[in-house]
């Protein structure tokens, strides 16, 4: 995942983006939470900045797959009404 925007134009959205970027990135707060148990951190500061890591993440994410939907709707819409198509060419434009 890139944060340039430019970059999110030449992927495809998945068809569970929602579910999907939660789901990932509850492993990777899981992975956090475990890797400070089983350090000197302890398992309290892990929760705290494991549920911290999830909450920021999923939302960034979920901010921008709702911006790409919405960005792919219009674009559709300006499409439908012009008779053109939304598919790119081959060098990505």
């Amino acid at each position: 995942m890139s944060l340039s925007p430019r970059h999110e134009e030449h992927g495809a959205i998945p068809a569970h983006p929602y579910r999907d970027s939660a789901i990932f990135y509850g492993a990777l707060a899981g992975a956090i939470v475990v890797l400070s148990a089983i350090s000197s951190t302890g398992l309290a500061k892990g929760l705290a900045v494991g549920g911290a890591f999830w909450v920021a993440a999923t939302a960034w994410s979920w901010w921008r797959f709702r911006v790409r939907i919405k960005r792919r709707e219009k674009a559709e819409a300006a499409a439908a009404e012009t008779g053109g198509t939304t598919e790119r060419t081959s060098d990505g434009r």
